[in-house]
């Protein structure tokens, strides 16, 4: 019998916790963050359609955002939806099984990585060809690279973008509108920006869509990171950053006490078949013949 893997846990013992933080993981170690109420979207708008390669390569090429993409079909309702509400990234539980596709961002785009002056060129003769169903019509999103996870900062089932939803596990989940950059339209070679785009938005929308993003990363974090966060700079803001912190450290001990007892209770259960095989048979039939090369044949057999 295999014991548990301690594959999502940083930590090796409760004594890691910082004295800072020990008292209040510890004694509040069953409390959960309260939920996430109502999030406040601003649903996207289209504007004005430009052709320009000096713009499209420019749409592109932020450093400081990772970029997807979606190919759809539908027609002008399907991406007034879009635009409104978000793209759908997850199904509700009921109806998201293993048969659904719809399991998070990376599902339904293709990711094509961090902006650069050369991305548009070097994507542009898919954008034009769309693989998926001949798609005209391609919705471009665009991340803040710093509220991403990467590969190696969470374990491996981890969604690395559901921060940026909105939504919950009854309802289903979408991408936030305001990290829509625009629509692009593989017909006429053209592309309608977001008005609502996060960074087109003011400083006081921004703050409180960042506020609410700031909500789910702490939780997202929390639940599924493998690196300590005093390690890191945290794009969140400063004032909740101790908040992070402690519901991580709660998180990796929980995990941890998990992990100790269910080794426990496998122990114990290995120590017990392992009596049990090797315990001799008292059926031994003996002979005149006394040698001392005689085995135990009925024991031998029976141990593993």
């Amino acid at each position: 019998m295999r014991l548990l893997e301690r594959n999502n846990i940083t930590i090796e013992s409760e004594q890691e916790i910082p004295e800072k933080y020990r008292e209040q993981v510890l004694q509040n170690i069953t409390e959960e963050l309260p939920e996430i109420g109502e999030e406040r979207i601003v649903p996207g708008e289209l504007g004005n359609s430009f052709d320009s390669r000096v713009e499209l390569i420019d749409v592109f090429s932020d450093t400081e955002n990772f970029y997807f993409c979606h190919g759809t079909t539908g027609n002008e309702e399907v991406i007034d939806s879009i635009m409104k509400i978000g793209l759908n990234v997850k199904n509700p539980s009921d109806i998201s099984g293993y048969d659904s596709h719809l399991r998070g961002l990376t599902s339904t785009t293709k990711v094509y990585g961090e902006g650069n002056s050369e991305l548009f060129l070097e994507q542009e003769e898919e954008l034009n060809n769309w693989p998926h169903k001949e798609a005209k019509t391609i919705v471009i999103v665009s991340l803040p690279k710093k509220y991403c996870f990467s590969n190696g900062e969470v374990y491996f089932q981890h969604d690395n973008y559901e921060q940026f939803y909105v939504g919950s596990v009854h309802e289903g989940f979408y991408l936030r509108p305001e990290f829509i950059i625009g629509i692009y339209d593989a017909s006429t070679h053209s592309f309608k920006p977001n008005r609502n785009f996060y960074k087109n938005l003011s400083v006081e929308d921004q703050a409180k869509l960042f506020a609410e993003i700031d909500e789910r990363y702490i939780r997202a974090y929390a639940k599924n990171a493998l690196v300590n966060p005093e390690t890191k700079e945290l794009p969140i803001d400063k004032s909740k950053r101790d908040i992070l912190i402690v519901e991580w450290y709660k998180e990796q001990v929980k995990k941890l006490r998990e992990n100790e007892f269910s080794q426990s209770e496998q122990l114990t259960e290995m120590f017990e078949e392992n009596n049990q095989s090797s315990t001799p048979s008292l059926d031994i039939e003996w002979t005149d013949d006394w040698d001392d090369d005689w085995e135990d044949t009925s024991s031998t057999s029976n141990r593993k």
